[in-house]
């Protein structure tokens, strides 16, 4: 991915550039419940899901651990990791058993809940209009 600051070729799965250090996407994640409003995060720091409070993102789900998985947000990407659950974490119908990079429309299943991934590029700075003379 060419940064939109700097233009510096970067590899796909990376979040900010390795170069200037500008986010290269606006990632989140958005879950909704069963009964309840849909939620979503900006996925700007490494956030845990589980079923007790503690957890950034909880789910009170008896399928869930109660320290389930993490999405791990760092120079290299966004990844997910399954922290032994029980009843595991899935990736699009995978189970992970490893960490996994994430990518825009991943859907991650914990318990009954999924959790949808989206990466959307940022747009470059508009550029500065320099007055005609």
């Amino acid at each position: 991915m060419i940064c939109p600051y700097c233009g510096t070729d970067n590899a796909a799965e990376n979040s900010t550039c390795t170069n200037c250090g500008q986010a290269l996407v606006e990632a989140r994640i958005a879950w909704q419940v069963e009964g309840q409003e849909a939620q979503s995060l900006p996925l700007s720091r490494t956030l845990s899901i589980g079923r007790v409070p503690g957890n950034d993102i909880v789910i009170t789900d008896t399928a869930l651990s109660r320290q389930h998985a993490r999405v791990v947000v760092s120079d290299d990407g966004i990844s997910l990791v399954d922290l032994g659950s029980l009843n595991g974490t899935f990736i699009n119908g995978e189970r992970v058993n490893e960490e996994r990079f994430l990518a825009d429309g991943d859907v991650i299943r914990v318990g009954r809940a999924l959790l949808t991934v989206s990466l959307v590029p940022v747009a470059p700075a508009p550029a500065e209009e320099v007055p005609e003379s």
